[in-house]
């Protein structure tokens, strides 16, 4: 499952659903391989959608305190560690921060991260610069996702990952699977822009017959996963 991750997040355009059982560790896969995605430059906006707001929260709060307190992410990556440190959570910080006199564009937000923005001696920026966090849930607020960069480029989500969206409730209700399987097909895979197909993985569990996961996965109805 995460070799398939992997693949998508370096060649991009497929569409990716791994079924899981309980307690395999679903959203430790699906917010380390954002980390990953995002602190080697290999994607630049991606986007964690749960199955609603607390998990949204649960999954920035999650990949927050990697950033901040994982030993060896620091030790890997200490252009983006250091300057989280600093800021010592206090998000007031962040339009003020300074790396050799150039303001870093950080952001430390309740649902998003931007990476901090530096220059390097040869004049150049880090791979992870200006790279885009975010969690949503499903059912919120999912269309026209956009980040306007220091250079004025509107830059759009290029890798998506769905953390297990379906709560007990909605896979149980034929209305709310119909939903949300709708909000995946004419919100979230059209978050890249038009006529542009957005790399997308989906981290999930069947939690019973019909629900979305369980249609997903037959390949005769939907033979795009």
């Amino acid at each position: 499952a995460i070799k398939r991750i992997e693949i998508t997040i370096l060649e991009g355009g497929s569409r990716v659903i791994s079924a899981f059982p309980r307690g395999f560790g679903k959203t430790t896969i699906s917010e380390n391989s954002a980390l990953w995605a995002v602190l080697y430059g290999h994607r630049r906006f991606v986007p964690i959608i749960g199955a609603d707001e607390p998990a949204a929260k649960s999954n920035i709060e999650s990949l927050k305190t990697e950033l901040q307190s994982n030993e060896l992410l620091i030790e890997d990556f200490p252009e983006v560690c250091w300057p989280i440190a600093a800021l010592e959570n206090k998000v007031q910080r962040c339009r003020s921060q300074l790396h050799n006199g150039e303001l870093t564009h950080i952001s430390w937000a309740a649902d998003e991260i931007v990476l901090p923005s530096i220059r390097v001696p040869d004049g150049k920026y880090t791979s992870s610069s200006g790279a885009i966090l975010l969690a949503r849930g499903i059912t919120g607020r999912i269309r026209g996702m956009a980040h306007k960069r220091p250079d004025g480029e509107k830059q759009r989500p290029d890798f998506v990952i769905l953390d297990d969206i379906q709560t007990d409730e909605s896979a149980s209700s034929p209305s709310q699977c119909e939903k949300r399987l709708g909000l995946i097909k004419q919100a979230v895979l059209r978050l890249g822009g038009h006529g542009r197909q957005l790399a997308c993985v989906m981290n999930c569990t069947c939690i019973q017959e019909g629900d979305i996961v369980d249609q997903l996965l037959d390949h005769k109805k939907n033979a795009a996963w």
